[in-house]
């Protein structure tokens, strides 16, 4: 369905067809363009509606399973967890 390097927003597409136009870029005053952002809006909510969270199940990785030490990561990143009120995940 489509190009599948071609984001699905409202700006990407105006981008998108300004490229492959060689650079026109009058698509139309806020009227016209308006349906486009409805239908943008519901392919969003569509695609939401059709993969909620766990759909697919749920991915689980333990840190140990890549070498990485919870601890360690906890004492680098520190400061900017405190600096922006982030709690580590539970263990």
């Amino acid at each position: 369905m489509g190009d599948p390097g071609v984001s699905l927003t409202f700006d990407a597409i105006l981008v998108e067809a300004r490229q492959r136009t060689n650079g026109l870029d009058d698509f139309g005053d806020g009227p016209f363009l308006e349906p486009l952002q409805l239908l943008l809006d519901s392919l969003e909510s569509a695609f939401i509606a059709n993969h909620p969270k766990g759909k697919d199940g749920i991915h689980r990785y333990e840190p140990a399973e890549f070498g990485v030490d919870p601890a360690a990561v906890r004492r680098a990143f520190g400061p900017y967890m405190e600096r922006f009120g982030l709690a580590p995940e539970p263990d």
